[in-house]
């Protein structure tokens, strides 16, 4: 009995035919995925030059962009310090108001506005709706001027300049 090439066989067969024709050789068989693989083939093949320039190009283009971005993450930083030194400012201050109210647990306080003076006073405006001492509904403006205590910054270390609590 002949027995009949295998696909492998073939495929070799072919190959080395190709070859000495001058012809490029096939792509290698494609190989099943690993166990999990459902039944998806995975196609091996090797870089050509070309791909290896792509290659470079595209890590190439990451690595400037890399570059830009550090350049610029000083004053990102900066600004992210800025804005997190603004939102402990104004949460102090409104803690502040609250605490100043006669029936603080029942206070709103909402903020408006946030600035910064060249000498690092930050004031903070807003308003107040509580109760008075007499259980009646009031809203006040409030305006607070902080300043960042002596020491290692904190959520907590402002120095209270002004608070004040004006009706509208």
């Amino acid at each position: 009995m002949d027995e009949q090439p295998s696909e492998l066989e073939r495929l070799a067969s072919a190959v080395t035919a190709q070859e000495r024709r001058g012809k490029k050789a096939a792509e290698p068989p494609p190989t099943p995925a690993p166990s999990g693989g459902h039944g998806a083939v995975v196609a091996r093949r090797t870089l050509t030059s070309k791909d290896w320039w792509q290659v470079l190009g595209g890590l190439l283009t990451f690595a400037v962009i890399g570059i830009v971005c550090y350049r610029e993450c000083p004053s990102f930083v900066a600004e992210m310090e800025q804005d997190a030194a603004n939102a402990e400012a104004t949460s102090f201050a409104k803690k502040l108001v609250k605490r100043s109210m006669a029936f603080p647990e029942e206070a709103k306080v909402t903020w408006e506005r946030t600035r910064l003076s060249e000498e690092g006073i930050w004031t903070i405006m807003g308003e107040v709706v509580g109760k008075n001492a007499f259980g009646v509904r009031i809203r006040k403006k409030w305006t607070c001027q902080l300043k960042r205590g002596e020491g290692e910054p904190s959520r907590y270390n402002w120095e209270v300049l002004i608070l004040e609590l004006d009706d509208p």
